[in-house]
């Protein structure tokens, strides 16, 4: 075997097991601290609100208010995602849904009385509902290159939305950082199961790039 091909070995093997590492160690780490965060904060009406020290973190945990003015189709927020579809020299096809647009403005949430999401930079980790643009999918209504989804908030639905306490023009308001469309223990569920897959899947690669090098330096020493 060309002494290239080992080392290529042995180098694949170095970025497999620091790809797993990053992913199984750092990023697990990351989405544990979320879910210990989402388990500290109880969820506050919007009296408990009111009571909250300015830069406290908060979790309010209640409907989207059907006060909310519709921005698009039945939705009062969305994130727009767009496909792309990219084929390398091998003829190997990959799909990946970026990011293409959102309108998250201020929105009333009713919580025991209203509470205001003052801010317009939130993002949404989980719409109530998605929906594909038709006039931008394929053959049998299948996504394609360039193919649009919009993951939207609906008036009347469950929402959970964390960030901080800030002073607004008439009281207290929730800075958001995240919105989510649902209750807190379905946030708090899917949280746990992205650390539990961060995990599984970093130690997967892990492995492998762990096999890759010890057959790469095996033959290495061979020589």
């Amino acid at each position: 075997m060309p002494l290239w091909v080992k080392m290529l070995l042995l180098g694949l093997g170095l970025s497999f097991l620091t790809a797993g590492a990053l992913i199984g160690l750092s990023g697990a780490r990351q989405a544990q601290t979320q879910v210990a965060r989402l388990e500290s904060l109880r969820p506050l009406s919007a009296a408990a609100l009111d009571d909250q020290p300015t830069g406290a973190d908060a979790l309010v945990e209640g409907i989207v208010s059907p006060r909310n003015r519709v921005v698009f189709r039945n939705f009062v927020a969305y994130v727009r995602e767009e496909l792309d579809v990219t084929t390398d020299s091998d003829g190997d096809r990959s799909e990946s849904w970026r990011s293409d647009g959102e309108e998250t403005p201020r929105l009333a949430l009713e919580a025991s009385g209203l509470v205001v999401v003052g801010n317009q930079s939130y993002s949404i980790a989980r719409g109530h509902e998605i929906w594909y643009d038709d006039a931008t999918l394929g053959f049998n209504d299948r996504p394609r290159d360039g193919s649009k989804r919009y993951h939207g908030l609906l008036a009347g639905r469950p929402v959970v939305a964390v960030g901080i306490v800030v002073e607004g023009a008439e009281g207290k308001e929730l800075a958001a950082q995240t919105l989510f469309g649902g209750t807190r223990a379905e946030y708090l569920a899917s949280q746990r199961e992205a650390t539990a897959f961060l995990r599984i899947f970093g130690t997967i690669f892990a492995g492998v790039g762990l096999l890759l090098c010890t057959v790469g330096t095996w033959f290495i020493l061979r020589r």
